[in-house]
């Protein structure tokens, strides 16, 4: 399970370092609209992603330290053994099923 967390929080960082913001990758359009669309939509856009994948990144390296706890494999809400097959499908996760699906219901 650390293996697979350590491996995802690598290709993580991977991303991160590599990523080439679109504004520095902005070429000079002349009074072109069109293309200032797509530059402001994917600004846009890389900012979630990024945003998204640092989310990703601490959740990640959270559960690692949680996965050396007494409390590892175990649901913060209910209490419950969290599924083996849940951890390794959803490796940042700390809900069981129900309570994951309970919370999803509540948005």
């Amino acid at each position: 399970m650390k293996e697979q967390i350590q491996n995802r929080i690598t290709v993580l960082d991977t991303q991160l370092q590599e990523h080439n913001p679109v504004s520095e990758n902005i070429q000079e359009q002349a009074d072109d609209q069109a293309a200032s669309l797509d530059i402001t939509i994917s600004a846009a856009v890389e900012t979630t992603v990024i945003r998204s994948a640092r989310a990703e990144k601490k959740r990640l390296e959270h559960n690692l330290g949680w996965l050396d706890s007494d409390d590892a494999g175990y649901c913060e809400h209910c209490g419950c053994e969290i599924a083996l097959p849940r951890l390794k499908a959803v490796p940042e996760t700390r809900l069981c099923v129900t309570c994951a699906e309970a919370k999803q219901e509540e948005f």
